[in-house]
């Protein structure tokens, strides 16, 4: 699993392990999957084959993320997700239960530590964004961003652990229905739908 943490916040992917990473100068953006910035990923621990820490930077130079497998204290950061999701109550009760059994089968976990602030370099972040996507269709798995909650597929959030005090904004979400993931955009500053998501429900409106 990927997990970004705090200066900012995305992470979680089973079995990463063996994706080869090569060092080759400026990634190209031809897809846009770095969000228009030109930027080099770097091999700073480790070899191609097994890296123990990659750096996004923009072209100056200037770190925009570091990235380390963790494999030693595996299970103690797993135990630690789970009792937190306890501790803060996060809902809907549905999603915690899913990562909670996703957990159990998580094998690594890639810690994204961001190295600047959203406010300051925007396009470092989108970057981040894009690499993080990037390696999760690679390898599959799912993400969690501290002060925000779970994601599965391409950014829904499945478990809410946002601050009550959250901005209002547009929000990719889902919740299980039979098994199966519903998804549905909400205004996460509206009360009543948060609410209907945290019940484990579609929101009104957002069908």
């Amino acid at each position: 699993m990927l997990h970004r943490s705090a200066t900012g916040g995305r992470g979680g992917v089973r079995n990463l392990a063996g994706v080869p990473v090569r060092e080759s100068g400026p990634l190209s953006d031809s897809a846009g999957c770095l969000g228009g910035a030109e930027t080099t990923l770097r091999l700073a621990a480790g070899t191609p084959d097994a890296w123990a820490q990659l750096v996004l930077a923009h072209s100056n130079g200037a770190r925009i993320v570091a990235i380390e497998p963790e494999y030693r204290y595996l299970g103690r950061k797993l135990d630690g997700f789970r009792a937190e999701m306890e501790e803060r109550e996060c809902r809907p009760a549905s999603g915690v239960r899913w990562v909670r059994e996703y957990l159990d089968g998580v094998r690594t976990l890639y810690v994204f530590q961001m190295l600047s602030y959203a406010s300051e370099d925007q396009a470092g972040w989108n970057a981040s964004d894009g690499l993080l996507e990037l390696l999760r269709t690679t390898a599959g798995g799912i993400v969690y961003a501290e002060y925000e909650g779970w994601y599965v597929g391409t950014g829904d959030l499945i478990v809410w652990d946002f601050s009550d005090h959250v901005r209002d904004g547009r929000q990719r979400a889902a919740v299980l229905r039979d098994g199966r993931w519903v998804r549905f955009v909400m205004d996460r500053g509206n009360a009543a739908r948060r609410a209907a998501f945290w019940r484990g429900e579609v929101p009104a409106g957002c069908e």
